[in-house]
């Protein structure tokens, strides 16, 4: 069986009607393709080429498996440094946003605070009752506080002028 007849299995196919007959057509076909030397039809240059022709496929698919080795281990990298990139930036993102809410935070405390004493000096400045009470005794500490000025200047100057007048008096005499 060292050829095939083509026609002989065309007309055979034209023929099968059902799956049964097409089943035995396939088997008997496979059998015979399986039993076909392709080596006993080819001439010897022909098989020196066939053998060339399969080093150099050998060659291409062996070549294709260390670039498919070399693009996977590539890729590997690439997601291994995405990877890294993406938890030191959620790691800086949640940093900035704990720094975010402390900053917050304390902004918030500082404005209370200073909106506390605003509203105590606004409510201090508009009440009529604390506002009298405040300008009396400012006014009684104010007087008291000038009264006991004027005494201890004139006393002080009191002092000055007998000295000057002494002073002139000695220089009276000597004269």
């Amino acid at each position: 069986m060292a050829t095939l007849n083509w026609n002989s299995l065309k007309k055979d196919f034209m023929k099968v009607k059902d799956l049964e007959s097409l089943k035995k057509q396939l088997n008997k076909l496979a059998k015979e393709i399986a039993k076909f030397d392709f080596q006993e039809v080819l001439s010897p240059s022909a098989q020196q080429r066939l053998r060339q022709l399969e080093r150099s496929y050998e060659d291409i698919v062996d070549s294709i498996h260390k670039i498919q080795d070399q693009l996977d281990n590539e890729y590997e990298r690439f997601l291994n440094n995405v990877r890294e990139v993406k938890a030191d930036v959620e790691e800086t993102y949640d940093s900035v946003l704990n720094n975010a809410h402390q900053q917050r935070k304390k902004l918030e405390k500082s404005a209370k605070k200073l909106r506390k004493k605003v509203t105590k000096k606004v409510s201090s400045r508009f009440s009529p009752k604390k506002k009298k009470t405040k300008k009396k005794k400012t006014a009684k500490k104010a007087t008291a506080k000038k009264a006991t000025k004027k005494k201890s200047t004139k006393k002080a100057s009191a002092k000055k002028t007998t000295k000057k007048k002494a002073a002139k008096k000695a220089t009276k005499k000597k004269s």
